[in-house]
């Protein structure tokens, strides 16, 4: 009977062991993979083996979107706001759309979400919520 390990503390124990050979490419190839996407190795092949969602692999590039996309939205909640009380008191007479402004935001928000790889899930996969986090640290 194989030994029960812990993986970590948020996951069960696991109570298989399957033997997996690769050629000595093929290891370093998916060694690396596994350390790109953040696993480890057994995690990383645990999860191709069951579809289970990978998330993306935040370069910096993605870092600096995700965060100048956040400067974006701020500046059109605060632009937003202003023409709203421009228009309230009528002090001009600007021919807006608030709805338009309204889905460009739900869309930087949306497109951040994906950058970070919040929402793209499948059902079978684990939450990435943290990934957000992880982002803003870097």
């Amino acid at each position: 009977m194989p030994k029960k390990t812990q993986q970590n503390a948020k996951s069960p124990l696991t109570s298989g062991n399957i033997p997996v050979h690769f050629n000595a490419s093929d290891y370093q190839k998916v060694k690396a993979k596994s350390k790109e996407a953040g696993y480890n190795l057994s995690e990383y092949i645990r999860r191709c083996a069951l579809s289970r969602h990978l998330p993306p692999i935040i370069t910096d590039i993605s870092i600096d979107t995700y965060r100048e996309l956040g400067r974006i939205g701020a500046d059109l909640k605060k632009l937003t706001a202003t023409l709203q009380d421009s228009v309230a008191s009528c002090q001009q007479d600007i021919p807006i759309d608030l709805n338009l402004l309204h889905q460009l935001q739900s869309l930087l928000i949306q497109t951040r979400k994906e950058i970070a790889g919040i929402g793209t899930q499948t059902n079978n996969s684990l939450p990435r919520a943290d990934i957000t986090a992880d982002i803003v640290k870097r």
